[in-house]
């Protein structure tokens, strides 16, 4: 498994834009060699693609796709969510040396739609999030933290060691099953969602989704189709959702 996922570290980086169009453009410079033609046909077709992906025209219609395809069960197995599940995202660090560490800005957000959550329907909540290293305080640690600081909520479970979305749905599923738990709400940003509840309903959790923002379309105007590097973000983020679906779908889920 540890192999398999090095593996597919190494994909995700040289799979995602700009790295993927980088390469095909240095291929087509290779190919001009020998083949000018060719080479010069992959070359300019590689720009044009970083230049379309990285304008807010294409971004904004990449992402809206993808956060449409989020399914919500037409049916649950008890009647209902019986808890409000949040993963996490990432680490913000404090300082130059990357010592200390706090929930990155879209954890923070998915707390916050989850409390929301909470005080709603008075159904406990889950966090899950384990360190990207050793020595790092666990994310899902800093989450129950800021939960009780920022929001005066104590979260009923708190798992530790997920270190992929996958290991989310994975370690947290062996928590809430020894509760009888099989229904839950799933919070997280809309774009991640798709590939979150695949992960969720591969381990045996009935997830209603509950996306903590959604994207706009792109405004009809000539900034749209001026390159800005926020576009190119969005761009690389649902490639990268995309690549993850597909892997967790081959190499994970057709596995088990």
């Amino acid at each position: 498994m540890h192999e398999t996922l090095h593996m597919y570290d190494f994909i995700k980086v040289v799979s995602v834009p700009p790295a993927n169009l980088v390469l095909v453009i240095l291929l087509g410079l290779l190919l001009r060699q020998r083949f000018k033609r060719l080479g010069t046909v992959v070359a300019v077709t590689a720009i044009l693609a970083l230049y379309l992906l990285s304008t807010p025209f294409t971004a904004s219609r990449l992402i809206l796709a993808l956060e449409a395809e989020i399914i919500t069960p037409s049916h649950t197995v008890t009647g209902g969510p019986q808890v409000i599940v949040i993963p996490s995202a990432r680490y913000s660090y404090e300082g130059v040396k990357k010592i200390r560490a706090e929930v990155d800005a879209m954890t923070l957000e998915r707390l916050r739609v989850g409390v929301r959550l909470h005080w709603e329907t008075g159904l406990p909540i889950l966090v899950t999030g384990g360190g990207e290293k050793e020595g790092l305080v666990p994310v899902g640690t800093l989450m129950a933290r800021a939960l009780r600081t920022d929001f005066g909520v104590n979260p009923e479970w708190v798992e530790r060691r997920s270190t992929t979305t996958y290991e989310n749905a994975k370690f947290s599923a062996q928590i809430l099953k020894k509760q009888n738990i099989s229904d839950i709400y799933l919070v997280s940003q809309a774009w991640h969602l798709p590939r979150a509840v695949a992960a969720f309903e591969a381990v045996g959790l009935s997830s209603t989704p509950v996306p903590s923002s959604r994207h706009q379309p792109a405004r009809g105007n000539l900034s749209t189709i001026i390159p800005a590097a926020d576009a190119l973000q969005v761009s690389y983020r649902v490639f990268y959702e995309k690549l993850g679906l597909a892997w967790y779908r081959w190499a994970l889920f057709g596995r088990n």
